[in-house]
């Protein structure tokens, strides 16, 4: 029997979901969604913006700040896709309700499922001031970096960077209290190309992926990697156990494919 997604990533017991970085996490989202209304009430949503989920076949579909809507909705589906429509965006995007009214519908919903930030079609992003915007009471945050960004320059591929940019300096892993090196010098070392050594401090980094996690459970899902080499899978699977090893789950998936390795 093939486990699903939810089980893979040992997410039963997740209840507000809120998805991070680049390369796959509205993927992942509409994925699990899919999966969890199967059994449960869920929603799917945004606290800063989203493409319009044309894609996530079978949702009920919730354009107002409407509680009664949202009820409504949960009658005639388990998932359910909020969001206010962008006028005039090309393509089509929803924005987000006001904080307050997403804290006010949470008993709704037996899970919330989150995009948090946005990342304009790039495999990794780092997040910029205000990013990303954990959704009320998120028990869960998940990071996604897409793994067709490794060997390439950071400057072309990831979003949110430059020179300039302060990213993991003085950071300190979740257990050990080792420091992790600063992205500047990985890239320095390496021609300024991202490597599986950058993705893992770009993830642990509290400036990077891990950035407002505090008390949440934090999974780490390296996806796109059914395009590596065996060797660069093998120097992935090194980058994931150290991230395992500070305190976060890490999954290197192919979500293209659904298979994880």
């Amino acid at each position: 029997m093939t486990l699903s997604i939810t089980h893979q990533m040992h997410l039963q017991n997740s209840q507000i979901i809120t998805f991070v970085g680049a390369g796959g996490k509205t993927t992942l989202m509409y994925a699990l969604g899919k999966e969890m209304a199967q059994t449960k009430k869920t929603l799917v949503t945004t606290t800063t913006h989203i493409m319009e989920p044309r894609d996530l076949t079978g949702a009920s579909l919730v354009t107002e700040d409407s509680r009664e809507q949202i009820l409504s909705a949960f009658g005639t589906s388990n998932l359910v896709a909020l969001g206010r429509p962008v006028p005039a965006a090309a393509p089509a995007k929803w924005s987000s309700f006001s904080r307050a009214f997403l804290d006010s519908i949470r008993d709704i919903p037996e899970r919330i499922l989150c995009e948090g930030d946005g990342s304009r079609r790039l495999p990794v992003k780092i997040p910029r001031a205000g990013e990303p915007v954990l959704f009320p009471g998120t028990d869960t945050v998940i990071g996604v970096i897409g793994l067709s960004c490794l060997g390439h320059p950071a400057k072309n591929c990831l979003f949110g960077w430059n020179s300039d940019t302060e990213l993991t300096s003085g950071d300190t892993s979740f257990l050990s209290g080792i420091t992790i090196p600063s992205l500047q010098e990985i890239l320095q070392q390496n021609g300024g190309l991202l490597t599986p050594e950058a993705l893992a401090s770009i993830a642990l980094s509290r400036h990077g992926l891990r950035k407002y996690v505090t008390t949440q459970e934090y999974h780490v899902v390296f996806n796109q990697a059914d395009c590596l080499s065996k060797d660069q899978l093998e120097d992935i699977r090194a980058a994931a156990q150290k991230i395992r090893d500070n305190g976060a789950y890490c999954h290197i998936v192919s979500l293209k494919k659904r298979i994880f390795y």
